[in-house]
């Protein structure tokens, strides 16, 4: 069995803006989607196919940024 995971959030923006065939942009509302997509998404994917790895790269705050 192949799965995928990854942006689909991100990838849905990429085929709306690939449709209509003009420059968009992300918003910040976006860009603050992006990662919850990517982290707590694919992580509830991940579990409800039960293809949990262990390998994940984790992100902390670095001087407040």
């Amino acid at each position: 069995m192949s799965l995928t995971f990854g942006m689909p959030y991100f990838e849905e923006k990429m085929r709306e803006a690939e449709a209509t065939d003009e420059d968009r942009y992300l918003s910040v509302d976006d860009v603050m989607t992006l990662p919850m997509d990517v982290v707590h998404a694919n992580l509830g994917r991940r579990q409800g196919v039960e293809a949990m790895t262990g390998k994940w790269i984790v992100f902390a705050n670095c001087e407040a940024q």
